[in-house]
């Protein structure tokens, strides 16, 4: 595999820390091609990294090494915020061109552009589909999910399967489901984290799916010997208060917000035949006509 230097965008290089090209005191590149897929955290866009980029500092930086991973198109994998992270903080791994994934191997992607907004669960499984392989066959046909209090009284939403993925869904008035977190940066709620995903999964399985939800009762596994059976079903009993209390205004939301999605976006099948039109004749075409002729 060659590796062309004058594809990497040298700019970009020089905008980390709003550092002057003068300050760069050595930058190197190499070529990797292990086909190692990665999702950049800040941007949340999912890429296969190509070549390294390692930037050697001048003066009396605190860091006088950063390592940058490249993607396919030449671009140096930092956000275009700014900000730079060396290699351990800006990337997440998720597999390799070619691995057959699920939703859940992805969700550290799904986290990333749901919780900030950078793009839907339809975006991010299209990303992914580029490099990876999704296999449908191991979608269970009922999504398990419990709910958790945390100290302040709010919910925290985990899904337990090993198809379905999700992002962080944390920080939820459990009073008004459909209100936004405080968590995160961005306005994003119980609509945008769970009910929008469960929208596209119907859509993406081409079947109807149930909806298994509750409140997680209490069972610590490394409390066991110290935890009487009393006390465990004293904090139940708490968590029982809750659910008469909210469980059904969580399930009406979040049965009435599904269904309305679900109106709303209606699998349209000339869109998609349009988008794999567009795909084959931009993102596939040859160029200039040329083909290599290979003989033996």
């Amino acid at each position: 595999m060659t590796y062309e230097k004058n594809r990497i965008d040298f700019n970009h290089i020089n905008t980390f820390n709003n550092v002057k090209k003068d300050i760069i005191k050595e930058i190197s590149t190499f070529p990797v091609n292990d086909r190692s897929v990665y999702v950049e955290k800040s941007s949340g866009i999912i890429f296969e990294r190509v070549g390294i980029v390692v930037k050697v500092m001048g003066g009396d930086d605190d860091n006088p090494f950063s390592t940058l991973y490249v993607d396919e198109r030449g671009c140096v994998m930092t956000g275009g915020n700014g900000v730079e992270e060396d290699f351990c903080e800006a990337y997440e791994k998720l597999g390799k061109v070619g691995d057959s994934v699920t939703p859940f191997d992805i969700s550290k992607a799904l986290d990333i552009n749901l919780c900030g907004r950078h793009g839907d669960i339809e975006d991010v499984i299209d990303m992914a589909e580029d490099y990876f392989v999704i296999d449908k066959s191991k979608a269970e046909d009922t999504v398990k999910i419990r709910i958790s209090v945390d100290e302040y009284g709010k919910g925290q939403f985990c899904c337990d399967s090993n198809w379905y993925g999700f992002p962080t869904i944390k920080g939820i008035n459990l009073n008004d489901p459909g209100s936004c977190s405080k968590y995160y940066n961005h306005p994003v709620g119980l609509t945008d984290l769970l009910v929008e995903p469960l929208v596209f999964y119907t859509r993406y399985l081409g079947k109807s799916i149930n909806l298994d939800i509750d409140f997680n009762n209490y069972f610590d596994q490394y409390e066991i010997e110290e935890k009487s059976d009393e006390k465990i079903q004293l904090r139940n009993d708490e968590i029982d208060i809750y659910r008469r209390k909210y469980l059904a205004n969580i399930r009406e939301f979040i049965e009435k917000k599904f269904r309305e999605l679900s109106d709303k976006n209606k699998y349209d099948p000339v869109k998609v035949e349009r988008r794999r039109v567009l795909k084959e004749k931009f993102e596939f075409v040859n160029q200039y006509g040329k083909v290599i002729p290979l003989s033996v």
